[in-house]
């Protein structure tokens, strides 16, 4: 990859963490009752709760993927309002939106084993204390490393423009700039295998390597007839640009807002870590499987 980072592999990586304990006391009523399976999109979130589903029949699942359709609806609640929004207001009201959908969703089926696929955890667990639902989650973080990313979504866009399944596709630059919900700059490493030195500039570098390949990506879905015809390829560019420019800029402020430069981690703790580019679907859902019964 680029020089500014090192990063750890390993054959197959999996790291034990601590959950972080609600403020009150945990009783035999608290203990984790749910599984919540974070990461980014393309990290293999949905494939292993598939997994899961089918060695586990007795959960039910649920996540942006089963119930995108309401989040579809979300104009449809207020339409005035959403007409008003700015593209940056409409995807924060949208997701509170989901979330609000996700969280009622939760406390319906409270009583039953659940599996939650989700970017990240705190925004539902957020949600779900204003319905004052605490009982805390297994939490499960799914990743792959920024030098694996990259051509994940490239094999995955690949497939889905030769199969033409609009479903499928994923624009390049807003998949990568999820990182930031997941992963802050510390000054300490972790020692955990995905922990990598980082620093603004490093990471802009290879944000700009995502925004090149989502240039590409848009070109290939007009050409597909996903989206417009590009009636001037060098304004479209020039305009796409500017964009991701701005986008990126705002996600290297959210980063680095205190530190110029250190270790990527998780912002949240977890009871598994693990790296989906080196252990197969099946193998992580057994992992979590035998990792959550045993906690319970």
């Amino acid at each position: 990859m680029k020089k500014y980072f090192s990063l750890f592999t390993a054959s197959f990586i999996v790291c034990l963490i601590a959950t972080s304990l609600p403020s009150h006391a945990m009783d035999d009523q608290e203990k984790e009752k749910y599984i919540l399976v974070a990461g980014t999109s393309s990290s293999g979130k949905s494939t292993t709760t598939q997994e899961l589903g089918s060695k586990c029949p007795k959960f039910l699942i649920n996540g942006r993927d089963e119930i995108e359709d309401q989040v579809e609806k979300y104009r449809d609640y207020d339409p005035k309002n959403s007409e008003k929004e700015t593209p940056d207001e409409y995807d924060l009201n949208k997701d509170k939106y989901y979330l609000g959908h996700l969280a009622q969703w939760v406390v319906k089926h409270q009583d039953k084993p659940l599996i939650l696929d989700v970017l990240a955890p705190q925004p539902i667990l957020e949600a779900l204390e204003k319905l004052n639902f605490y009982s805390p989650p297994f939490k499960v973080l799914l990743y792959v490393p920024l030098s694996k990313y990259r051509e994940r979504l490239r094999t995955r866009n690949r497939k889905a423009f030769e199969e033409m399944n609009r479903e499928e596709l994923r624009t390049p630059l807003d998949m990568v700039l999820q990182y930031e919900a997941i992963f802050k700059v510390s000054e300490q490493d972790t020692n955990l295998p995905l922990g990598m030195k980082i620093n603004e500039e490093g990471m802009r570098e290879i944000l700009n390597d995502f925004s090149q390949d989502a240039v590409a990506f848009e070109k290939e879905a007009s050409k597909k007839g996903f989206s417009n015809p590009i009636e001037n390829e060098k304004e479209f560019e020039e305009e796409l640009e500017e964009e991701h420019q701005s986008d990126i800029q705002k996600t290297l402020n959210k980063m680095f807002s205190s530190l110029k430069e250190g270790y990527l981690v998780p912002k949240d703790n977890y009871d598994l870590i693990i790296d989906t580019s080196v252990s197969s679907s099946s193998e992580i859902a057994d992992l979590i499987q035998k990792t959550f019964l045993e906690k319970k």
